[in-house]
């Protein structure tokens, strides 16, 4: 994934920490003195969570952009050590 537009990565990092918190049940827009304590620390830990995944997320998409990017650069050195060594 190239992000050529710096709002589409906000975007999208928007999107997995809407989706990861979406699955935990609970609503991010209530304000938290209409809420009990029970509900406030269920939210926090959702929190919590929605950052870590989209991080973890985020480390496995630039983790195979890199891996891509060296299996490229490692083509294109036995591609020169072979024309070399023809030569």
């Amino acid at each position: 994934m190239h992000f050529r537009d710096n709002s589409l990565k906000q975007e999208t990092s928007k999107e997995l920490f809407n989706l990861a918190f979406r699955k935990s049940g609970i609503k991010k827009k209530i304000k938290p003195r209409n809420i009990s304590t029970r509900q406030q620390k269920r939210r926090s830990l959702a929190i919590k969570k929605a950052v870590i995944f989209k991080e973890q997320l985020q480390y496995k998409i630039n983790k195979a952009k890199w891996k891509y990017i060296s299996k490229k650069e490692r083509k294109n050195i036995w591609d020169r050590v072979n024309e070399n060594t023809i030569k």
